[in-house]
């Protein structure tokens, strides 16, 4: 079954600027989710990051 999410949210970018770091949320399409980093990845300004998977209402972010 393919979920929203799945079809429309992985594999967009997010930049610095969609991530509410205090609250633990990114913002994808207008949509706020709670986010997981990939492999101990940190938050940088100058980095561009995607998301590459969807569990529930928790999107992985990889940085590009």
């Amino acid at each position: 079954m393919t979920t929203f999410e799945m079809s429309q949210i992985v594999g967009r970018q997010v930049s610095y600027a969609d991530f509410d770091q205090k609250a633990g949320l990114v913002s994808v399409i207008g949509n706020y989710y709670h986010y997981a980093l990939s492999d101990g990845a940190v938050i940088r300004p100058e980095e561009k990051y995607q998301v590459s998977a969807v569990a529930g209402n928790v999107l992985t972010i990889t940085p590009l």
